[in-house]
């Protein structure tokens, strides 16, 4: 069915872009004829430029490179540091298409003096871009992270978030393909900062799932499930079917890594009905081998090879020749373990294809399969064989087992070849097989006290390097806390100094008011002084009018209404309830402090208090002065 299916997309697909070739090619030949016969020099590069892009979206990259060069003659004409830039680079893009690393990278970095004096960024930083992609092709992981860390530099300056973020997911992935994976899950926690901060739901979902899979590689299954439920959350707000699968993948990973199956099959079975929806056959088939994986590994054998027979059949129609290879050694150890022959067909094939692609970690696996699969039918001779292969390709140290078993094989080959020569010959193999036994473990105890130096070398440097780490942060907050201190003082004096301007203030307003209501004070004891004085002038005036003769007897009768009002007790009670509310207290702590005095000094103290005249005192007091 599925074979079915990709004959009838190729059959649709190659009659649609025929009929879009046959209706562009008038279009092309009416602009080569302009690159031609145009006298304009603008106008042939424009056109060149056209051509250019027409040959790269329909990915004939051998013609594309014959109109970047022609682009690349007309720049030289011009003789413009913005047209070279260009030239260079489109070069360096074609290569790069074509996967011509080295000399992509040679275009690139003609065209980097020619950009930087253009100052345009952006298109610079595009060129940083592709050239760290080079290395990382040529895994010069060291290189592709100096070009992505000057590209996300120009990025950040330009304030282009999206485009900062991918290169720090370029250098996170060179740090993970070296191993470094402190390094790899920091850069990727940058670039998913940038992501939330920005709201671009897309990129935070692809960073949980790296950050995931970080964890996963070192064994950190807790967290790496805590991420790629983070991943798949995201991805379903977005309703990303492709990418919810890729998700529930490595979910079922995690599960299965951490010994818990029924969870594993779970998310197995939901990423396979969503990729059977999407018709990703290349990713069902990863996924149908990941399920047939589980079954095998509890002991469901039959429902495991239905799960491997159903990807292999899905991915053979498929580009991905890794998994190819795998489900076929899966299939092949499924064979061994039903006691199948044709097991050993499987693993040569799967041995092929890991050869062609270079995978090899798959070759190795090859080599281990048919090492079993020849040892478990005795046949010697082509378990040596390939015992011999497995060992020039493995990296691994060789350990006591491993030896054990090559001088076993190695016995059993040389017994059964030789066994019509005498005991004497047959002693001689045992002690040359001690012999080898011994030499092996020797060397097998070198290699292991190697492996632990080195690793020993390399837990104290990274322990010197989370010391360093953690004094630079150390450093950094010891300087944050100074800068808040100083802030903190600088707002404390700021704080005094208005304090102190408030009270001066205060204390102004006081003193202004305190002098304003004496004034009234002094004002009010004026006018009791000017009324008495009106008074007695009367008075003393009726009194010498009374001396003369003047007997009329209204006059006694004016001179008591005068009397009358001449009250100094009155005037002063008025005079003591308006002083009071100047100032409060102050009869009452006179009197404490001076409890002999008399009315009389105690008014003669109130007058003095608000600065009266002695004249105007004796007035008051009627007495002279």
């Amino acid at each position: 069915m599925p074979g079915k299916f990709f004959r009838l997309v190729f059959f649709i697909v190659f009659i649609l872009m025929g009929n879009l070739l046959v209706c562009q090619q008038p279009k092309i030949d009416s602009m080569k004829n302009v690159l031609t016969n145009s006298e304009s020099d603008s106008v042939k590069i424009k056109t060149a430029k056209e051509i250019l892009r027409y040959y790269v979206r329909n990915k004939d990259f051998e013609e594309a490179e014959e109109y970047a060069f022609v682009f690349f003659e007309l720049a030289k004409k011009s003789n413009t540091d913005e047209m070279m830039g260009r030239a260079y680079y489109n070069l360096g893009i074609i290569k790069w298409l074509k996967r011509e690393q080295i000399e992509s990278n040679t275009y690139f970095e003609k065209s980097v003096p020619f950009i930087i004096t253009t100052h345009d960024s952006s298109l610079l930083a595009k060129c940083y871009t592709k050239i760290g992609t080079n290395y990382l092709r040529l895994s010069d992981f060291k290189n592709a992270i100096r070009y992505y860390s000057l590209s996300a530099e120009l990025r950040r300056d330009t304030k282009d978030s999206t485009g900062t973020a991918n290169n720090l997911i370029n250098i996170a992935g060179c740090y993970y393909q070296m191993a470094e994976y402190d390094y790899a899950i920091r850069f990727y926690h940058d670039a998913l900062d940038i992501a939330e901060k920005t709201g671009n739901l897309k990129l935070t979902a692809y960073n949980f799932n790296n950050i995931g899979n970080i964890y996963l590689k070192t064994e950190n299954y807790k967290s790496a499930i805590g991420y790629l439920l983070k991943a798949l959350e995201t991805n379903n707000r977005l309703q990303d079917k492709q990418e919810v699968s890729k998700n529930l993948l490595n979910l079922g990973n995690a599960y299965q890594n951490t010994g818990k199956p029924k969870e594993a099959e779970k998310y197995y079975l939901k990423s396979a009905r969503i990729k059977e929806k999407l018709k990703d056959y290349e990713g069902l088939a990863t996924t149908y081998n990941s399920l047939g994986s589980i079954y095998k590994n509890i002991g469901r054998t039959s429902e495991a090879l239905v799960y491997y027979q159903k990807a292999y059949e899905l991915v053979k129609h498929t580009n991905d020749r890794f998994t190819e290879a795998s489900v076929l050694a899966n299939i092949g150890t499924l064979y061994l373990i039903h006691k199948q022959k044709n097991a050993d067909t499987c693993f040569l094939q799967s041995l092929q294809i890991a050869k062609e692609i270079n995978a090899r970690q798959l070759v190795l696996s090859a080599y281990t399969n048919l090492v079993e699969y020849y040892g478990f039918y005795e046949d010697y001779e082509q378990a040596l064989k390939y015992y011999e292969l497995k060992t020039k390709i493995s990296d691994s140290i060789y350990n006591e087992n491993t030896a054990s078993a090559i001088a076993e094989m190695q016995t059993k080959y040389e017994t059964a070849k030789k066994e019509q020569e005498n005991e004497v010959l047959t002693r001689d193999i045992e002690i040359q097989k001690e012999h080898e036994r011994l030499l092996i473990v020797a060397i097998a105890a070198l290699f292991l006290l190697l492996g632990a130096s080195v690793y020993l070398f390399r837990l104290k440097s990274e322990s010197l390097k989370q010391s360093k780490r953690l004094r630079n942060q150390e450093k950094r907050l010891s300087n944050l806390e100074l800068a808040k201190k100083e802030m903190e003082k600088e707002h404390l004096e700021d704080k005094v100094f208005a304090e102190k301007q408030l009270n001066k203030l205060q204390k102004q307003k006081y003193e202004s008011e305190l002098k304003h209501k004496n004034l009234e004070l002094a004002n009010s004891a004026l006018c009791i002084v000017n009324k008495n004085e009106v008074l007695s002038a009367i008075k003393e005036r009726i009194v010498v009018g009374s001396k003369a003769g003047d007997k009329e007897s209204f006059i006694p009768e004016l001179i008591r209404e005068i009397n009358n009002n001449i009250d100094i007790d009155q005037n002063w009670q008025k005079f003591r309830l308006q002083f009071e509310e100047v100032h409060p207290g102050f009869f009452d702590r006179l009197k404490n402090q001076h409890p002999d005095l008399s009315d009389i000094y105690i008014k003669l103290a109130a007058y003095i208090r608000i600065n009266l005249t002695t004249s105007e005192i004796a007035q008051l007091l009627n007495v002279t002065i």
